[in-house]
């Protein structure tokens, strides 16, 4: 390691006093992150990762559509068996 210096050549305007010295000092020691390609098994997962995602968003709008269609075939039934116990109705009555 290298030898620090004991002495602090500071120039100090006339009038002011030293409250503290502060000397900041940088690490002989150093840390080298190194990035690394992707493999094969990352790459999956990301795109299962966004498969999954996209199967979400499609069940979502699915499970939307299922819903307002099952509304509608319900609503057409219960009007179709109406509109038959109307005309069976009318067509007893005429019978007699």
């Amino acid at each position: 390691m290298s030898e620090r210096p004991n002495n602090f050549n500071v120039n100090i305007p006339d009038g002011f006093n030293i409250l503290a010295a502060i000397t900041f000092y940088r690490s002989d020691k150093s840390t080298i992150i190194k990035r690394v390609d992707h493999n094969i098994i990352d790459v999956i997962s990301y795109i299962g990762g966004l498969a999954t995602s996209i199967l979400v968003f499609i069940q979502l709008i699915a499970n939307q559509y299922n819903h307002y269609a099952f509304e509608m075939e319900y609503s057409y039934r219960l009007y179709s068996k109406q509109q038959n116990q109307k005309i069976q109705d009318k067509s007893s009555q005429n019978k007699l």
